[in-house]
């Protein structure tokens, strides 16, 4: 089981509990581009395996973003996860991408909040 977020703050955060659930029954990695010695610490202490990637989640280059959509997809062939689920707008998308590339049956992904679209904004 992976689970691909962008900020290892928000994967301990706020997929905290989801790890803890996972780790009972899956073996579960979690990719985040900013892991520090910390972290990976609290990720080790819930169960799980940090694994770093390099997508960056606000970069608008995209030969960076192509490297790390390659570098996705030889970490899904290696691993061959059952599930990957992923958060946030751009990991939803290159993990879509790379799971159907790396044959991967199942992917998952959740974009949270409204939006903009959803944003009353007050013109002046």
């Amino acid at each position: 089981m992976f689970i691909i977020g962008s900020i290892a703050s928000m994967m301990i955060n706020f997929r905290k509990e989801l790890i803890l659930e996972l780790v009972k029954e899956h073996e579960v990695f979690c990719l985040c581009s900013d892991y520090d010695d910390e972290s990976r610490a609290v990720i080790a202490k819930l169960g799980a395996t940090a694994i770093d990637y390099s997508l960056n989640s606000k970069g608008l280059n995209p030969i960076k973003d192509l490297f790390a959509f390659i570098g996705l997809c030889k970490i899904l062939k290696y691993y061959k996860p059952d599930v990957v689920f992923c958060f946030f707008v751009k990991p939803v998308i290159y993990s879509a991408i790379a799971s159907k590339f790396s044959k991967i049956k199942r992917a998952v992904g959740m974009i949270e909040g409204l939006g903009n679209a959803f944003v009353v904004h007050k013109m002046e």
